[in-house]
């Protein structure tokens, strides 16, 4: 099966897009509905997250993939932070709110030691050129002042300072691999392992657009997916958020048709679960597609 590699839109995706201080899914919300335990994930790297938080659900192993660069900085950012920063301070670091994060300077000097040497030069720099102001204002994060749900909503590692503490006795054996690229250059390296659970979060939203034809590459994509999943593997991705789509609205991707057209591929039983989303009012849905065994596929 081959990609039409000439078409790598990915929407505001870019390899060096804004950077999410948090989620703006409700990541705890959906690992909350599946099997994680001892189970292999690949992942969405975005904020880190997606990451600590399949960690925090009882995966054994997390691979995150990202189009952007810069993820993996913040991800090392965050898991040291996590490492050597009491509950509280952590907070007032990165925000106890979507609104209120400073990634504060002399926080950050506290910790820096521990970081990898290219996330301490790419964080050097930002702080170089802030002189002083809040970093997270900066043209390098993505402002989701807006979203109104607590952190600890999002993120079960942040419940409370014993989920806190669960997460750091966690990270003290496990440690993400990243993959970085766009997702039609990278999936073939996906081949080289078998996962259990694949989160694809908005990728396919963003790799989609509006652009009905290219959910054809959509179902190319999945095909390569299905290759790389164990026997009784998952794959979910975001199909609906109201905080990000009214009904009218919403991308080719997540659509019925769409999911109409996924299941007469014949390679996954299909399901959605809903939950409530991030305005805390609306229910946002992920769809589930559970493997099934076709020994002949090619």
């Amino acid at each position: 099966m081959k990609i039409d590699i000439t078409k790598k839109e990915s929407g505001s995706m870019t390899p060096e897009s804004r950077i999410y201080v948090y989620a703006t899914e409700m990541v705890s919300s959906y690992y909350s509905l599946l099997d994680l335990k001892n189970k292999k994930v690949l992942t969405i790297i975005g904020s880190g997250d997606q990451i600590l938080n399949a960690y925090f659900y009882g995966a054994e192993s997390v691979t995150g993939f990202d189009i952007n660069t810069r993820s993996p900085f913040f991800v090392d950012l965050k898991i040291q932070a996590i490492k050597n920063l009491d509950y509280g301070v952590f907070l007032g670091f990165f925000g106890d709110t979507h609104a209120n994060g400073n990634l504060d300077h002399n926080t950050y000097l506290k910790f820096r030691n521990s970081l990898q040497d290219n996330t301490k030069t790419f964080f050097d720099k930002i702080y170089g050129e802030a002189t002083g102001g809040n970093i997270v204002k900066s043209e390098y994060f993505r402002d989701r002042a807006f979203l109104k749900p607590n952190i600890s909503d999002i993120n079960a590692y942040l419940i409370n300072e014993d989920s806190y503490l669960k997460m750091r006795r966690i990270l003290l054996d496990v440690g993400p691999q990243y993959i970085v690229g766009n997702i039609i250059d990278i999936a073939p390296s996906f081949l080289t392992e078998n996962y259990d659970v694949i989160n694809m979060s908005n990728v396919f939203n963003y790799f989609v657009g509006r652009k009905d034809e290219r959910t054809a590459d959509m179902l190319d994509l999945l095909k390569v997916l299905y290759k790389t999943m164990t026997p009784d593997g998952l794959l979910f991705y975001y199909s609906y958020s109201p905080t990000i789509y009214s009904e009218g609205t919403v991308p080719p991707a997540s659509r019925p048709e769409t999911t109409k057209r996924v299941r007469d591929l014949g390679l996954f039983e299909i399901e959605e679960k809903s939950f409530i989303g991030t305005n805390g009012v609306h229910e946002d849905k992920i769809t589930i597609l559970k493997k099934k065994q076709h020994d002949n596929f090619k």
